[in-house]
């Protein structure tokens, strides 16, 4: 086999490991950009949509003071003074803050001079006070609104004033005013018409008219010439969008675009951040299965060595066999070395029988540390993530909005980065602490405790460590003086089944804690009115990273229990449960008085 082929066979294992975390890493990025993508244009969509809503309302507003001064005009009360009183009452300066000038035009005469206007400062010239026809787009509005008597309006145009000031834009509507009632035909009307009123406006008024008073703008609104395409407009955008308002006697075009608080409610940045933490996490993945897949090459070489071992000892024992047959030839001539070698043949037998043994249970020991080492990679990678994407988010607001987070917002960072490094702390603790106690590094040495104070002293940490979630109630039998136990030994029992009784319960419940000294050994009893053990989890309690099926939802390593098996059986105690699921679970620890 060549080189490449025996390195793809050793480690072909862990490139497995590392596509099947960048292939769900892609795709959840691609997929997160694309929904990203689509909740910008839909928020984009709904941002234009309230701002067409609040621009139609307010230019009915304009259009319905436009009829008022119709209405004012039909009562034939055309005096200056009710025309004052009128202008007093509308208040346009207030009310109506894009309206520049408005008033009536007399047509009796064949033109249309304006008889009464109220006009804004520095708005006089943009009208022809003695015939506002000479515009041919003012006629072209009054003649359509003569003849059917509706609003008409122009579109936006340039007027010029003679004293050299830059030309400005209005937009001018009209409606007309008729001598006979309005239930006449239209031809005898258009040959009685009176007159007509009309008003200016600002049409840069159209972006402040999308938007109430103290609502947020999250696009600008331009008007559009109606001969326009969007990418005509002066819009920068990957957002445009044309909309149609019927206002005004018209239908206008306007182009909307996104304001920058509209970029600041982005979420562009969140598919980078899930690639990035994705391939950090399938390399972390890759470099734990090759890690694996060099201890297994490691395995196959020591395994090699004793097949070679073996094999050694079937030639020695073929030898012996032949030597055998030789001695029985003469064993009437040398019985006394012949019995001499056959005893030595028989301990080669027994000793080649032992290693054999201890061959065997090496495999099985090999084959749980293997099942042990998958289980300790499933539960670092699943209570690892959770902590590892705190600090990663955390650390990253801090260093990119150090300076502008308040003090309060800056220690909850810290706070939530503290938290999980202690997370990961403890997680790593226990996996020492068992591994210590596995490898034997862990002895009872006993010596004489308070034990009733050591009891409470370690209820009150649990407690504080759990933010007073619960409540510990520690009940303790009498003692004449210390007690002979070990102290390492025990703070690992009680911390954890207080611990664990906290962690499976409902806040404010209470957790008891009973120490009866009896003739011949101590009885701890912890008690919760938690969720309770289920029946099918009982016979794997104790086994390492081993979790029940109704604690999916709250976290957890499956060490603790472990530890404190090994920890009970060291002191040569026992300890059994009793469980009602849903209703709680009692653990009763018995340790022997030596």
């Amino acid at each position: 086999m060549s080189l490449a082929g025996k390195h793809l066979k050793r480690f072909g294992a862990a490139y497995v490991v590392l596509a099947v975390g960048l292939a769900p890493t892609f795709y959840a990025w691609w997929h997160m950009k694309r929904v990203v993508a689509a909740r910008e244009v839909e928020r984009f969509d709904n941002a234009v949509q309230n701002a067409q809503g609040m621009l139609e309302s307010n230019l009915k507003n304009y259009e319905t003071a436009l009829r008022s001064i119709q209405s004012f005009f039909l009562l034939n009360n055309t005096t200056p003074g009710a025309w004052e009183r009128f202008v007093e009452v509308l208040d346009p300066r207030r009310n109506f803050p894009f309206l520049l000038n408005f008033g009536f035009v007399d047509g009796a005469e064949g033109r249309f001079p304006i008889r009464f206007m109220d006009e804004r400062p520095g708005e006089v010239s943009l009208l022809d006070r003695s015939d506002i026809t000479r515009d041919p787009e003012c006629r072209a509005a009054l003649d359509k609104s003569r003849q059917n008597g509706v609003l008409a309006s122009t579109p936006e145009l340039l007027f010029t004033s003679g004293d050299g000031s830059p030309p400005r834009s209005a937009i001018v509507c009209f409606l007309p005013i008729y001598k006979i009632e309005a239930n006449r035909d239209h031809a005898m009307e258009r040959k009685e018409l009176r007159g007509a009123v009309f008003a200016s406006f600002d049409p840069a008024g159209f972006t402040a008219l999308g938007h109430f008073e103290g609502t947020e703008k999250l696009v600008k609104v331009g008007v559009l010439h109606p001969a326009a395409q969007p990418w005509e407009t002066s819009f920068s955008s990957a957002f445009v969008q044309v909309i149609r308002v019927s206002a005004l006697g018209n239908e206008w075009k306007l182009a909307c675009s996104p304001l920058p608080a509209f970029n600041l409610l982005s979420q562009t940045e969140l598919p980078r951040w899930i690639l990035y933490g994705g391939l950090s996490f399938s390399l972390m993945l890759f470099w734990i299965a090759l890690s694996q897949a060099r201890g297994r090459l490691a395995v196959e070489r020591a395994n090699a060595g004793l097949e070679k071992t073996s094999e050694a000892l079937r030639e020695s024992e073929a030898r012996w066999k032949s030597l055998n047959k030789e001695l029985e030839t003469r064993v009437s001539a040398r019985t006394a070395e012949l019995s001499q070698s056959n005893r030595r043949l028989l301990g080669e037998i027994t000793a080649r029988e032992l290693a054999e043994d201890e061959l065997r249970k090496a495999l099985a020991a090999e084959k749980e540390l293997h099942q042990l080492k998958s289980n300790f990679v499933s539960m670092v990678s699943h209570e690892f993530r959770t902590p590892l994407g705190i600090v990663m988010t955390s650390s990253d607001i801090l260093g990119r909005y150090l300076t502008q987070l308040p003090d309060g917002e800056r220690a909850e960072h810290l706070q939530a980065i503290q938290k999980s490094v202690k997370r990961m702390s403890a997680l790593i603790e226990e996996v020492l602490l068992l591994g210590r106690v596995e490898a034997g590094k862990v002895q009872f040495n006993p010596r004489p405790l308070d034990l009733p104070e050591l009891c409470r002293k370690i209820a009150n940490e649990v407690a504080a460590g759990s933010h007073e979630k619960s409540v510990i109630v520690v009940q303790c039998d009498p003692f004449d003086g210390p007690v002979n136990l070990d102290e390492t030994l025990l703070r690992p029992i009680l911390t954890n089944l207080l611990s664990n009784a906290i962690k499976y319960s409902a806040d404010g419940s209470t957790i008891n804690l009973w120490v009866q000294r009896m003739v011949d050994k101590l009885s701890f009893r912890i008690a919760d009115h938690g969720i309770g053990i289920p029946a099918s989890d009982r016979e794997r309690l104790f086994t390492a990273f081993h979790r029940g099926r109704n604690t999916e939802h709250i976290a957890g390593t499956g060490l603790g229990l472990t530890i404190v098996k090994r920890c009970v059986d060291l002191h040569g105690g026992e300890i059994t449960v009793e469980s009602v699921e849903g209703a709680g679970a009692e653990f009763k620890v018995d340790i022997p008085l030596k």
